[in-house]
């Protein structure tokens, strides 16, 4: 009868188990939160680093990069003004100093396209008709 060596009995070891693994148990699905777009505006243009997002929560990091203050809507196309209003509340976030950076979380359930606007009219300047939009588009879950 052969006996093996402390040294082959471990080297043996270690190859039988260099083909196994554990895989860690899986903690569940991992939890969803709002779709985050980052918005940046400017003189007079909104741009967004996603064009379109799925249905649900949807937070908007607005960043103002220019020297007058803006505001920013979730409006339908061709909406004049009209942002979204839910229990109270309006999907806008007004006076956004040059420099700053604000937060906008909203609901958009429903697939289509809509508009991010800086409705602001001020010294006769009305932000909305020199372009001041883009469209975000929500796509079904």
């Amino acid at each position: 009868m052969q006996v093996l060596s402390l040294k082959t009995a471990f080297a043996i070891v270690t190859l039988a188990l260099s083909g196994c693994s554990i895989a860690p148990k899986s903690a569940g699905p991992k939890p969803v939160g709002p779709s985050e777009v980052h918005v940046t505006m400017k003189e007079f243009s909104v741009a967004v680093d996603r064009p379109s997002v799925s249905a649900g929560d949807v937070k908007l990091i607005i960043t103002n990069t220019g020297v007058i203050t803006h505001e920013l809507a979730i409006e339908n196309v061709g909406a004049m003004d009209e942002p979204f209003e839910s229990n109270g509340e309006k999907a806008e976030v007004e006076n956004i100093a040059p420099g700053k950076t604000a937060t906008l979380v909203w609901k958009l359930d429903k697939p289509g396209k809509y508009w991010l606007a800086c409705n602001t009219k001020e010294n006769n300047v009305d932000h909305l008709a020199l372009g001041m939009k883009t469209e975000l588009t929500v796509t079904a879950p």
